[in-house]
């Protein structure tokens, strides 16, 4: 789908384009979507334009009409840097609701298809990156090494203006690790572009969680090279259209995911996604079981023969089962986040 074709299926007010001088045929197109983040978006653009490279790039802005005195400084920033920034003002009149609530994903889609570089980075408004050699490490990466196509790296995690060490990602992920685990940060990714197909843009239209099948059809192209070092600072706060959730809801979320991902699975990957499912569905099974008792149909629809052991299943069952404090199933929830 063409960025013409995009506007004229989801476009029913027209946007607007700040003038700009950004080159054609910059070698990176840095996506960043911002709504109401009138507090974090300067520490976004400042980590972005501190970058010391020796390529072009273009940082493509998308603002959603925020209220709160976010577009104003996107607009000061187009305006001071107009050689870098082409910025988006978005109308509301598009947003595109994802589980009946307004969501971010007509301004990522769009950024996606204005996006002109050989590659793209990803950061979120409210997120920033800390290392001013960061784009330079992973374009170096990307162009010297043909067969990998996604490089992210590790990142630090903000709450409260506390920031604290977040888990460490797999130091070689896979489509499959993804299929199970699916954690890497969006503000540390950085990929090909030509290795977005083309009915990834479908894939997410109503989907909630953008990254996971970008990450995973991504991943049919190549391999992923995760950078040890930490590099950017993710900000973890209730306002996104998944974080807002509670945790319970959360894994339903996943599993609807996965389920709408199933088309998309490759058949030797079944195994995995499988994993993946039951991972999620025991995990909603402790979440009920703080919660209520009703959590016996989720351990019912775990798929034993597939991925996980009888013995396995069965000791998950019983602790479940004879756990009675909330504090004894965070402790298994976090065992089984490892094991599985």
């Amino acid at each position: 789908m063409t960025l013409a074709e995009f506007k004229s299926k989801e476009e029913k007010v027209l946007i607007g384009e700040y003038p700009t001088q950004v080159e054609d045929n910059p070698m990176i197109s840095i996506c960043v979507q911002t709504f109401q983040q009138k507090n974090y978006i300067r520490n976004c653009l400042d980590g972005i334009l501190m970058q010391k490279v020796n390529f072009t790039y273009e940082v493509l802005l998308g603002e959603d009409e925020s209220n709160d005195g976010t577009r104003e400084i996107c607009i000061e920033y187009a305006e001071k840097f107009p050689n870098k920034i082409r910025l988006f003002l978005h109308r509301r009149e598009n947003n595109i609701k994802i589980e009946g609530k307004a969501s971010g994903r007509f301004n990522f889609l769009y950024n996606l298809h204005s996006a002109n570089g050989k590659y793209i980075a990803l950061c979120e408004g409210d997120d920033y990156w800390t290392d001013p050699f960061k784009l330079q490490k992973q374009f170096d990466y990307l162009e010297a090494n043909k067969e990998y196509v996604l490089c992210a790296h590790q990142v630090d995690s903000l709450i409260a203006d506390k920031r604290i060490k977040r888990r460490k990602i797999c130091s070689n992920p896979s489509s499959t690790y993804l299929l199970i685990k699916n954690f890497i940060p969006t503000l540390s990714i950085f990929f090909r572009k030509k290795s977005l197909l083309p009915h990834y843009f479908d894939v997410i239209r109503y989907c909630i969680v953008g990254d996971f099948p970008l990450l995973y059809l991504i991943g049919k192209h190549g391999k992923f090279k995760i950078f040890s070092e930490s590099m950017g600072v993710y900000r973890i706060n209730n306002g996104g259209t998944y974080s807002q959730n509670t945790l319970e809801k959360k894994y339903d979320l996943n599993l609807k995911v996965l389920s709408y991902m199933q088309e998309y699975i490759e058949e030797d990957h079944m195994v995995y996604y499988n994993t993946g499912v039951n991972r999620q569905l025991i995990f909603r099974a402790i979440e009920k079981k703080i919660l209520s008792k009703e959590y016996q149909k989720d351990l019912n629809q775990i798929n034993l023969n597939e991925t996980l052991s009888p013995r396995l299943i069965m000791i998950v069952k019983i602790i479940i089962s004879i756990v009675p404090t909330k504090l004894g199933l965070k402790i298994l929830r976090n065992l089984f986040s490892k094991s599985l």
